[in-house]
């Protein structure tokens, strides 16, 4: 048993956030701020209002999805071209 997170509902809890933490980093984008994701939450389960405007957080998602589909069309071009560089030396 944990010393730090003595009660089931600390363990319980501790859970919860172990789990969303591993899917985040799953499925991390570069520069994703630990800090601002526990405000969030923080906020959100407190029934608080956004610290950041829906139209700002659209905005954000955007820019990150369109980063992270540069950087895996950039991984996909470099594999084939290694791909294609083997062909050409095994052909």
């Amino acid at each position: 048993m944990s010393d730090k997170f003595s009660t089931v509902e600390q363990q319980a809890s501790y859970g919860v956030g172990r789990q969303m933490g591993e899917q985040l980093a799953a499925n991390s984008f570069e520069g994703v701020d630990i800090a601002a994701v526990q405000a969030g939450l923080a906020d959100a389960f407190a029934g608080l209002e956004s610290a950041v405007a829906m139209q700002d957080m659209q905005v954000a998602f955007t820019e990150i999805s369109r980063r992270l589909q540069a950087a895996q069309e950039q991984a996909a071009a470099a594999a084939s071209a290694e791909g294609d560089a083997f062909l050409a030396q095994n052909a």
